[in-house]
C-alpha cells in the first residue's frame, strides 16, 4: 500500500487589525484648532459688540469666523486619515497608508493607556482601538508585544533593542499624582469661603480625585 505525502504546509498570512493611527502632529493640530476657535470666536463676538453690532448677527459671524479655526485640524485628519489597518510581521509592523515600521528603529514603545511607538527617525505614533471595532485592539497589541519579544531574543548580544516604557508607576505619574491632589485641595479650600458654588464643581472635582489617586498609585501593567 502506498501512501501519499503530505501536502506542504505553508505559513499563515500574516494577521490584519483595525486601528486608528495618529501622530504628534494630529495632536498638534487638533490643539491649534480649539485654541483658535475659542480665540477666534470670543475676539469675533467682543469685537462686534464693541462696535455694537446687533447681537442677533453677531453671534453668527462670530461662528463663522471661529469655523476658520477648525481648519487645521479637519485639513490634517482629512490629509492623513487616522484609521488605519495594522500587519504584524517577524522584523516590522506594516501601517496602510504609512508603510513598515521595523523594530529595530523603535527607541521604546509603551502600552498604558494606548500604544505608543517612540521612533528613532518619524514622529511618535499614536496607536489605539478603531471606533466599533475595540474588540480588536488588545488582539494587535498582544501580537505587536510578542512580535516585538520575540524579535528581540533573535538579537545578536549587545546589539540595541527598544525597551518597554512604563507611565504608570513611574515618578513622573506620582509627581503629577501628588500634585493635582494638592490642586484639588486648594480648590476645596477655596470653596469653602464661597457662599454660592458653582454646581460644576461637584462633576469636575470628583474625576480629578480620581484622576490624581490613578497616578498616584498605579502600578504598572503586564
Amino acid at each position: 500500500m502506498t501512501t501519499t505525502p503530505d501536502a506542504p504546509a505553508f505559513p499563515a498570512p500574516p494577521a490584519t487589525y483595525p486601528v486608528m493611527l495618529i501622530t504628534r502632529w494630529h495632536q498638534a493640530a487638533a490643539i491649534t484648532s480649539l485654541l483658535l476657535v475659542c480665540t477666534l470666536f470670543a475676539g469675533s463676538l467682543i469685537g462686534l459688540l464693541i462696535a455694537e453690532v446687533d447681537l442677533a448677527l453677531a453671534i453668527p459671524c462670530a461662528l463663522a469666523a471661529a469655523a476658520l479655526g477648525a481648519l487645521p485640524g479637519l485639513l490634517t485628519y482629512r490629509r492623513f486619515p487616522s484609521k488605519r489597518t495594522a500587519t504584524i510581521h517577524a522584523d516590522g509592523v506594516h501601517f496602510s497608508g504609512l508603510g513598515d515600521v521595523p523594530y529595530a528603529s523603535l527607541v521604546s514603545y509603551n502600552t498604558d493607556d494606548y500604544l505608543k511607538l517612540r521612533r528613532s527617525s518619524g514622529p511618535t505614533l499614536l496607536i489605539m482601538g478603531q471606533g466599533k471595532l475595540q474588540a480588536e485592539y488588545p488582539k494587535f497589541r498582544d501580537a505587536l508585544l510578542a512580535a516585538i519579544g520575540a524579535w528581540k531574543q533573535r538579537q545578536p548580544p549587545g546589539q540595541a533593542v527598544p525597551e518597554r516604557a512604563y507611565f504608570y508607576g513611574s515618578p513622573v505619574a506620582r509627581l503629577l499624582g501628588v500634585a493635582i491632589l494638592a490642586g484639588v485641595g486648594f480648590i476645596i479650600l477655596m470653596l469653602t469661603q464661597l457662599r454660592d458654588r458653582p454646581i460644576s464643581v461637584y462633576f469636575i472635582l470628583p474625576m480629578a480625585i480620581g484622576m490624581g489617586i490613578r497616578l498616584l498609585v498605579g502600578q504598572r501593567k503586564r
